[in-house]
């Protein structure tokens, strides 16, 4: 316990590596596709340990921590390189929980919550797998539409603001990613499609 809590680079990279950013081509070796499991089980473990620290530690759902580790185990899992699905389950389950979104005293509604956690809503869209039921994924993208800004863009919230990019870079990557969960919907609604053509222009 208490590992240091530097981990967001280690698993932005397994979900490169398993979401295809990384092409290990056809003609791979029997021994390199070895050598490349066995690297992504080791950073997905790694993952997966921090994961269970922060929730641990803070009890808190956060905006890249917890569903940065859900991505990188789902897809894991999809692959065959992570077989926990029932341990899988319980983390989504707690992430998708309100009460886990919000630390201050006065826990704020779903609205005001998921306006404060556009990052949070866009990850687990993306990357909660089989644990996000359709309905779930349904009342996330009414909420990211319900927490679109006038001019189309989302707030970036949390920490993202005090990092050391200006206020519109940080707007723009959280909106960015709101966009790209919204796109993710193959049977988008009218609303949906009004809010990605909203954020577009």
């Amino acid at each position: 316990m208490n590992r240091p809590i530097r981990w967001r680079p280690a698993a932005l990279l397994v979900i490169t590596l398993l979401t295809g950013g990384v092409a290990r081509g056809e003609a791979a070796s029997e021994g390199d596709q070895q050598a490349w499991n066995e690297a992504v089980q080791r950073g997905l473990q790694f993952v997966r340990e921090q994961g269970e620290d922060w929730i641990e530690m803070k009890g808190c759902a956060s905006c890249h921590q917890v569903p940065s580790m859900l991505w990188s185990l789902h897809e894991g899992q999809r692959r065959g390189l992570f077989d926990e699905p029932q341990q899988l389950n319980e983390w989504s389950d707690w992430a998708f929980a309100w009460d886990n979104w919000d630390q201050s005293e006065s826990p704020a509604d779903q609205t005001e919550a998921a306006a404060k956690n556009v990052e949070t809503i866009s990850s687990l869209i993306l990357g909660a797998g089989t644990s996000m039921s359709a309905s779930q994924r349904q009342q996330f993208r009414e909420l990211l539409v319900a927490t679109q800004l006038e001019d189309g863009a989302w707030s970036a919230n949390g920490q993202l603001p005090m990092q050391k990019r200006s206020a519109q870079e940080s707007s723009e990557v959280t909106t960015m990613w709101a966009f790209i969960a919204l796109a993710a919907d193959d049977q988008p609604s009218a609303e949906v499609v009004a809010s990605q053509r909203k954020a577009y222009d």
